[in-house]
């Protein structure tokens, strides 16, 4: 068999194919090498991944490999989602992509950092660019607030 079964159902049944036009943190991906299109979204809530859904198109690899990823990322913390590494993710798909699909099936796992990486850094951002108002006192009144 040339693929695994694993792989195959994923693509004949996914659960995490669909629109992510709405969803406001987004990231596309491609592979010029197969012509892979790749789309993910994410919603995250104290730590979780509690939506993640992919869209585009492109081969067998690409398309069963995002939609068991997302899958394996629903419901886990993103501290763990962000620890996923290539070799897990083969694990998933139950066989190695010979080195001209690796591309393939890494453009989720792409995407994923590319996502990851774009909603820490905007957290970063935003932590060093709170409003002077809401910066807490470390001194005094735990409670009070002072412009520093």
């Amino acid at each position: 068999m040339l693929y695994s079964e694993v792989l195959l159902e994923a693509v004949r049944h996914p659960s995490c194919r669909g629109n992510i036009s709405k969803m406001k943190i987004k990231i596309s991906q491609n592979n010029p090498m197969c012509g892979d299109n790749l789309a993910v979204g994410l919603e995250i809530k104290a730590g979780k991944v509690v939506k993640i859904l992919w869209q585009g198109q492109g081969c067998l690899v690409c398309c069963g490999s995002a939609e068991i990823l997302c899958e394996a990322c629903l419901g886990q913390k993103v501290s763990f989602v962000s620890k996923i590494k290539a070799t897990r993710l083969f694990k998933m798909l139950g066989f190695r992509p010979t080195p001209s699909r690796e591309i393939c099936a890494l453009l989720s796992l792409k995407a994923l950092k590319a996502i990851l990486n774009k909603v820490n850094s905007s957290r970063s951002s935003s932590r060093l660019a709170a409003p002077r108002s809401e910066l807490r006192s470390t001194t005094g009144d735990p409670g009070s607030r002072q412009t520093f």
